[in-house]
């Protein structure tokens, strides 16, 4: 378990949740508001420009993504939850569980779970204010926050409003992006609102609690397929509606036992409108996602045992799917509803009884299961087994072992088709490239993904006597029937791989079929479609690929000391990753990880804080480990990419009448590094670089301020 704590959220200098998780070494940025164009294959982005978690880059699908233990609406565009709408100061800490955890949670926590922790108490009121712009231009950000709650004995009320706008960065705004379209947007403009409400109330053996939170966000971006103005290109706006509600109850039984019933239900609603450069006819996509769910729940203990109490949880549950597109108005698939009923238990069991004696300080046995049954898929039992020993107080070796699933998401079962008419790389054409359909979509015949999760690990804490906290972990995920798409598809001429997807030389006939077919169309070449012209077509759709193994290891040190020169916290975090995928069962399995456009084999997150009084300090690097670029034959190596972040912080404690400001200046990229080099053959030319791995904001200074009042 990975904590970000408040302290560590106002240390890191972001002023977003999509930020925040973006620089977890465990997970992979590739759903973000920099792939709102698709300038990177595969890259999963939505137009959106939300913010989904996706650990170890086994997709945002595969990592369950809770607000206070409860489920988010799944994002049309990731298969994900789209985080945005939560605002970072209501946040009181973030839990990030690696490893696979269907046995607890169910579908989607193949990879692990993120639950966010929101704030329950709060006296006063408390105001943030931001501005913050990159040196190389472009970007700038103007950011409010407001806060308001009461507390009393037995409960508490709480709101909180904020308010975001980023200016687009441009093509034009970037040296190393000249040649692509002057107005493409790296970074798209944005303006979200965003609100938050929560209530707790205590009575004398029951609880209760309900939050809702609500977005709206405005995204515009643009991507142009030259470098003139006139050139071919499209340009997106999308309005996105978002909410969610939690609401439940909690009461404490007799014998230590607590039994709780919580419902929830939220939704996410994307209108995109999708314009053709120059003069072009537009599109309007409406994408609706909704979740409804209520859980019955209860934990403690069974018996005595010799060796120490036998503790049990059971739970119940039922979840309900909805998903629906339009275009122009129109309706393009039907059902889409999806429904589970879930039961599950665990059972904790203390194998000896807990002894200051040397190598017996504490053994447990962790035992869990879970029953589910869809209305799609028929049902599945997933089982976990999990020891934890501890031969010393500072001392736990753990292990687990277990079984995980995942059905497909709504989207990729009956997600629009669209074909996309470009050229592409092609060593038997004369020029070098020829005209391809690529099909993109969902896939009614997919398969549920199945997978077996094993991890060893070990943590030493000393941090009472010594400050010293260090932990390693090694894990291991063999999936089969895995959802996913060729992995190079502007490479699927070239790459060998690639062959059992591609229709070489086909008819005109089948050509006009595919497109007549396809809920839209989309021509990047700047000429008239011709069936006749077709040299291939690629089916870049979700398909259940046959195999996909994944080993990494994580890494955490965080150490704490008091100094005459006052609290100095130096810190490490690595994740190291090898993941490894054949897209049929006779090919050989070929290594993704390393990849350009894919998961880096390591990123680490290093650095210290330094507290002294009214004053704080806190220096960041950044690591990206080298990558491989394969959409050229020569297979060329693109460097390692390093940032530094500075952060510092100002609370004038002896002025009575200035008590509880802050002021705080922040730094990211403080050396203004450029993202290391990329030439591929997307179709959104001169974006010569990772977009995935490395972002186009140079070195970005914000100012801020922070006041409460009691």
């Amino acid at each position: 378990l990975i904590t970000i704590t408040r302290k560590d959220i106002e240390r890191s200098g972001y002023t977003t949740i999509g930020g925040l998780l973006r620089s977890i070494p465990e997970n992979f940025g590739n759903y973000g508001p920099q792939t709102a164009i698709g300038a990177a294959p595969n890259s999963g982005g939505s137009p959106s420009g939300g913010n989904a978690p996706n650990l170890f880059g086994l997709g945002a699908e595969s990592t369950l993504t809770l607000v206070d233990g409860q489920r988010l609406a799944e994002d049309s565009g990731t298969g994900g939850a789209d985080v945005s709408l939560i605002p970072l100061p209501v946040i009181d800490h973030v839990d990030v569980l690696t490893g696979g955890a269907s046995a607890i949670y169910g579908s989607d926590a193949v990879a692990g779970v993120v639950n966010i922790i929101l704030k329950k108490n709060f006296n006063g009121s408390k105001t943030d204010a931001l501005v913050g712009a990159s040196a190389d231009g472009g970007g700038t950000e103007r950011y409010f926050n407001e806060m308001l709650g009461r507390t009393w004995d037995t409960g508490g009320v709480l709101f909180d409003y904020e308010f975001e706008k980023q200016d687009a960065i441009r093509a034009s705004q970037r040296t190393y992006t000249h040649t692509a379209g002057a107005l493409t947007t790296l970074w798209p403009g944005t303006s979200r609102n965003s609100f938050f409400i929560s209530a707790h109330q205590n009575f004398n053996r029951v609880s209760t609690f309900a939050e809702a939170l609500y977005t709206y966000r405005i995204v515009r971006s643009l991507a142009q397929y030259g470098p003139e103005l006139t050139s071919p290109g499209e340009s997106t706006e999308d309005d996105v509606h978002q909410y969610a509600v939690n609401g439940g109850i909690k009461a404490f039984l007799p014998s230590n036992w607590i039994a709780s019933v919580v419902g929830n239900i939220s939704e996410q609603r994307s209108l995109d409108e999708h314009y053709t450069l120059p003069n072009g006819p537009g599109v309007a996509l409406l994408n609706e996602g909704q979740e409804r769910s209520i859980g019955v729940a209860a934990n403690g203990s069974v018996v005595a045992l010799p060796s120490g109490p036998l503790r049990a949880a059971i739970g119940f549950g039922y979840r309900a799917e909805t998903y629906n597109e339009e275009q122009d108005g129109v309706p393009e698939q039907n059902g889409t509803r999806q429904n589970d009923k879930s039961a599950y238990a665990e059972i904790n069991v203390p194998l000896i009884k807990p002894s200051k004696k040397k190598w017996r300080h504490a053994l447990v046995l962790d035992v869990a299961g879970r029953f589910d049954k869809y209305s799609d898929f028929g049902s599945v039992s997933i089982p976990k087994i999990g020891l934890l020993y501890e031969p010393f107080r500072v001392i736990r070796i753990r292990g687990t072992w277990g079984r995980a699933f995942r059905a497909p998401t709504l989207s990729e079962l009956y997600g629009s088709t669209a074909v996309l008419y470009l050229p592409i790389s092609d060593p038997r054409s004369s020029t070098g490239a020829s005209n391809v359909l690529l099909t993109a979509g969902g896939n009614p015949k997919l398969e549920p993904e199945t997978a077996t999760t094993w991890s060893f690990g070990m943590d030493y804490d000393s941090t009472a006597a010594k400050g010293l906290r260090a932990t390693l972990t090694y894990f291991h995920v063999a999936y089969r029937h895995r959802i996913g798409t060729i992995s190079n598809r502007f490479a699927a001429l070239t790459d060998p791989l690639d062959a059992p997807f591609v229709t070489l030389s086909p008819s005109i006939n089948y050509s006009q079929r595919i497109v007549n077919k396809a809920n839209y169309f989309l021509n990047f070449t700047g000429a008239a479609f011709n069936p006749a012209d077709v040299a291939a077509i690629v089916d870049g759709g979700y398909v259940n690929v046959a195999s996909q193994n994944v080993s990494g290891a994580q890494i955490g040190i965080n150490y704490h000391k008091l100094l005459p020169i006052g609290v100095i916290e130096p810190f490490v975090n690595c994740a190291l990753l090898d993941l490894g995928q054949k897209l049929v069962p006779r090919a050989p399995e070929v290594e993704i990880s390393g990849r350009v456009f894919e998961p880096p084999k390591v990123r680490a997150r290093f650095g210290i804080s330094w507290v002294r009084g009214p004053w704080e300090a806190t220096s960041i690097v950044n690591y990206t480990g080298s990558e491989t670029n394969t959409y050229q034959a020569v297979s060329p190596s693109v460097a390692s990419w390093t940032t530094v972040d500075f952060r510092g912080r100002f609370r004038p404690t002896h002025l009575s009448r200035l008590h509880g400001l802050e002021l705080t200046v922040s730094v990211e990229n403080a050396f203004n590094r450029s993202p290391p080099f990329v030439q591929a053959g997307q179709f959104v030319p001169g974006i010569s670089y990772d977009p995935l791995n490395a972002n186009v904001f140079g070195r970005f200074i914000r100012l801020g301020m922070s006041w409460p009042f009691e």
